[in-house]
């Protein structure tokens, strides 16, 4: 999905693993953040697809003040809904949408 998108959008990853994302920028010229809240300093569409919801709910408050206001969160994560109405929630006391 991420190749695809990289593809059509100027894009930057980030990866828990470095060096996947390091790869997955050499291999197709994307740009690589050195950890999600440069990432979402960058993004105005932000993309998540990782195990569950609590690695999306780590990786989203630990991001913390950096999410701004009108910036997207799209969870592609084979989530628990109880899990995604939180992090809605929690992104949405910032202005930040969610689309599960």
């Amino acid at each position: 999905m991420a190749a695809r998108v990289a593809a059509r959008f100027e894009s930057m990853v980030w990866n828990r693993t470095a060096s996947r994302a390091e790869s997955f920028g050499r291999e197709t010229g994307t740009a690589v953040a050195a950890d999600p809240t440069a990432l979402v300093d960058w993004a105005d569409v932000v993309i998540t697809c990782l195990p569950t919801s609590v690695e999306v709910r780590e990786v989203v408050e630990g991001v913390g003040d950096a999410w701004r206001a009108d910036q997207l969160l799209v969870d592609c994560t084979s989530g628990a809904p109880a899990g995604s109405r939180a992090i809605a929630e929690w992104l949405r006391r910032s202005g930040v949408h969610f689309v599960d």
